[in-house]
């Protein structure tokens, strides 16, 4: 990974105390508001829900009961086994439990962000600023309307979004502390990300890479061997799927994917990046990126110590750089292949506190001095707002039979200023696709 520039002092927080708990906890609040601002139960959590009930009552994980054959149309092993848990232990029904869950894993994933920020090392001019760029990251969580909606849904989507954050940060670490209980953590979260859904199989696979670098690195340390352990979760479960439903991938794969259809991918990345501003974070990337990632790949590629590839590639950094990669590919192959989501940017949720937290490291690592670093955060925050809440209240004047009957575009050009509408008519025109062709259906 890219360090800090030569000529900073890179220092770690030894913690913000008190400021930064009431910072969390007033980011909370306002997450727990705009929760029950978004909620909702979506209809295929009601596929999990069935599937729950069916357990509970004795016939296992079926669609049907016996004679009828077994086939698995969840989504989700992990957050169906989770709701059938909670349903035996507390009595508390999945309709009830499941939104109470996704609020849980969404508030902890806005922890998990904020303390990245509070522990990442900076460099000595943007110490002092440590706590207002905690707080500009909260801002950006809970006012982005993506983030939001997943609080809830009734699927497992903020459950998901929680072991992706965990996945990466700890691949980071990995790549860094090649320690066993450092690869056993990857391992982990690999393991819960496959587990909650199906294409966990690539950051498992990910994984397994990582792992088989550091230990052709170690020279096959068996402590590293031990690491790998919490992988075994993977085959355990494909061999039961297949036991169980006689099928090596969920019956929703099948049912979904009948071909690539890039052309509704674009439209979908074309609608994100306009109601987010994603373009104000690839400006950044572009400006920013280039000086600070030179380095890094002159050692990727450079000379390096005779030793097998493997070994070679982890001592440069490419143990960490695979976390990137298999992050862009899952995003890649929904957007260009599966053609993006039914759903209104489900597939790109988890990249929302992923986006923020490496332009704070991008600040950092570029050591901007303190008004450019915080102006530049605040911006991308900002500028993440006005396309997306727009759009939303205007989405709250569509009568309720209208919404509710079919997937309704809500033209939003003409509520802009003058200067912005033929931005709000490009996100038009996309919605309108989007809307014809059934995809990216929005939350109203």
């Amino acid at each position: 990974m890219v360090e800090l520039t030569p000529h900073s002092t890179p220092r770690r927080s030894t913690g913000l105390g008190l400021r930064f708990w009431l910072a969390v906890a007033a980011a909370g609040a306002v997450l727990v508001w705009g929760w029950q601002v978004f909620w909702f139960l979506t209809d295929d959590a009601f596929i999990h829900f069935r599937y729950v009930s069916n357990s509970v009552a004795g016939h296992g994980l079926v669609w049907n009961p016996a004679p009828f054959r077994p086939v698995e149309g969840y989504s989700s092993f992990l957050w169906v086994a989770l709701l059938d848990v909670v349903w035996r232990v507390t009595g508390v029904a999945p309709t009830i439990a499941a939104n109470l869950l996704l609020l849980l894993f969404s508030l902890a994933s806005l922890c998990v962000a904020a303390r990245v920020v509070a522990r990442m090392p900076l460099p000595a001019r943007l110490e002092p600023c440590r706590l207002a760029l905690v707080i500009l990251l909260l801002l950006g969580l809970v006012s982005n309307r993506t983030f939001l909606t997943w609080t809830s849904s009734g699927l497992e989507t903020a459950m998901v979004n929680l072991w992706i954050l965990l996945w990466v940060l700890a691949a980071l670490r990995y790549s860094s502390q090649r320690t066993s209980s450092a690869g056993a953590l990857v391992a982990g979260a690999a393991s819960l990300i496959y587990l909650t859904r199906p294409e966990g199989l690539l950051f498992a696979c990910a994984t397994g890479t990582m792992l088989l670098c550091v230990w052709f690195e170690r020279r096959r340390t068996l402590d590293l061997l031990l690491g790998c352990l919490p992988l075994l979760a993977v085959p355990a479960h494909l061999l039961w799927r297949h036991a169980t439903y006689g099928e090596w991938l969920p019956n929703t794969y099948w049912a979904k994917h009948v071909g690539a259809w890039p052309l509704s991918g674009a439209h979908y990345l074309l609608s994100y990046t306009l109601e987010h501003a994603l373009w104000f974070w690839a400006v950044v990337f572009l400006l920013l990126g280039p000086r600070l990632l030179g380095g890094h790949v002159a050692r990727l590629w450079g000379r390096g110590p005779s030793r097998t590839w493997p070994a070679t590639w982890a001592q440069r950094g490419l143990v960490g750089d695979m976390a990137l990669a298999a992050v862009l590919a899952n995003a890649g192959y929904y957007t260009f292949i599966i053609g993006g989501d039914t759903f209104e940017y489900r597939i790109y949720s988890h990249l929302v506190p992923l986006f923020l937290l490496a332009l704070v490291w991008l600040l950092a690592a570029a050591d901007l001095a303190p008004r450019r670093a915080l102006g530049t955060l605040g911006a991308f925050v900002i500028l993440g707002c006005p396309i997306a809440w727009t759009h939303y209240a205007l989405a709250l004047e569509v009568p309720h039979e209208q919404a509710a009957g079919e997937d309704v575009s809500v033209p939003i050009a003409q509520s802009l200023p003058p200067g912005l509408r033929w931005y709000g008519a490009l996100f038009d025109r996309s919605q309108d696709w989007l809307m014809d062709h059934l995809v990216c259906g929005r939350h109203h």
